[in-house]
């Protein structure tokens, strides 16, 4: 997480902090409530202790990737029913964080990708947040939810929100590096894989930037009571 959250300031994350102007495209106007940026800026600020809490808490095996396109129902049907299995591929991240982090992981990047449209991201982590912590239960977890509730808020906040800051700085051609350029377009990508005006777009990606910045804000509570 430390390493993803470095990493992050180099494909234009720290350039959305360090410039305020790439907040004043007027797509990004247009779509974004103003006390976004502050939002943002607040969060990385508390980065640090985030990810020292984080660091804190006892470790598990974990995937590191977990999505909806690395993970497969095996047996089709019902999924509560005996003999229904799930498939994780891809375990090139594979190793230790926190219970809860790859829940987190899961969210934010199934929300991100669209995979759960803008208008059910809500639902979607409550659902998938509540059969986390079943299968947890059921596997003879005893440990306290509101650890595995922050691995998730801090998993998914750290993760996805500087993906979302650092596409602002795309709009403008930064970062220059050679594999960042073409990225200028990436609304009219996004508003034609989902068939919609680049507004409607626009205002989806406000939305799923919004509440990932609540995640945030959750993760942040959830820290001042464990630490």
């Amino acid at each position: 997480m430390r390493g993803w959250v470095a990493c992050s300031r180099f494909f234009g994350s720290q350039h959305a902090i360090d410039v305020p102007t790439v907040w004043e495209h007027p797509l990004v106007v247009a779509a974004l409530p103003a006390p976004t940026r502050s939002r943002f800026l607040s969060l990385m600020e508390d980065a640090e202790e985030l990810l020292s809490v984080f660091e804190a808490l006892p470790v598990t095996l974990t995937h590191h990737d977990a999505q909806w396109r690395n993970l497969f129902e095996l047996a089709p049907g019902d999924p509560g029913r005996p003999g229904a299995r799930t498939a994780a591929v891809d375990w090139e991240f594979v190793g230790l964080a926190p219970v809860g982090a790859d829940l987190g992981h899961l969210i934010g990047c199934n929300v991100e990708h669209w995979a759960v449209l803008p208008h059910e991201v809500v639902r979607h982590a409550e659902t998938a947040t509540a059969a986390y912590l079943r299968g947890l239960t059921d596997a003879g977890w005893r440990g306290p939810e509101r650890t595995v509730r922050f691995a998730s808020a801090a998993s998914a906040a750290l993760q996805i929100v500087p993906v979302f800051a650092a596409q602002l700085s795309w709009l403008h051609g930064e970062p220059q590096a050679a594999e960042m350029a073409g990225l200028e377009g990436w609304p009219e990508e996004l508003a034609a894989k989902h068939h919609l005006s680049v507004e409607s777009a626009m205002a989806g990606w406000a939305a799923v930037f919004g509440y990932l910045l609540d995640v945030g804000d959750e993760a942040r509570r959830l820290a001042d009571a464990l630490s």
